[in-house]
């Protein structure tokens, strides 16, 4: 079981009417959310994407992480991904959202939710995680891996 140092205030993962890629997109940029007692970032970067979810694993006092990364591209309505990394050995490599951004939110609507996520503007704390996969609201650890 590997451990990684992680910043908790997660250096996360994210249209302009065309490339949601664009340095110009509101989308760019370290987004935060938080869920239960979770948190999930996301960071935006040129094409790039980085989503990180952490959750505090009780019975070690450390934290789960799963990382999921890939590139990305947008249009007025939906945000299209396509991972390339993961630590879940069978994720789905391409998926989409609808979404709505503005200067200070991004919202991801999903078939039976929506994550509202905030400017990411910490730096965060060390914090000692374990990589794997939360399967069923079970957590299995595994590595970051090509997909």
């Amino acid at each position: 079981m590997g451990a990684l140092v992680v910043a908790v205030g997660l250096a996360g993962c994210g249209g302009d009417g065309g490339d949601g890629g664009s340095l110009n997109s509101p989308l760019q940029g370290r987004w935060i959310a938080t869920t239960n007692s979770c948190a999930i970032g996301l960071n935006l970067t040129g094409n790039a994407f980085t989503s990180r979810t952490v959750c505090p694993d009780v019975s070690t006092g450390l934290y789960d992480l799963r990382e999921e990364d890939g590139t990305f591209t947008a249009d007025e309505a939906k945000i299209y991904f396509h991972a390339t990394d993961s630590t879940c050995p069978e994720p789905t490599p391409s998926y989409y959202n609808p979404y709505s951004v503005t200067a200070t939110s991004l919202t991801l609507t999903y078939s039976d939710s929506l994550i509202v996520f905030g400017r990411n503007t910490s730096t965060g704390t060390g914090a000692v995680a374990t990589y794997g996969c939360f399967v069923n609201g079970v957590f299995d650890p595994a590595p970051l891996v090509s997909l």
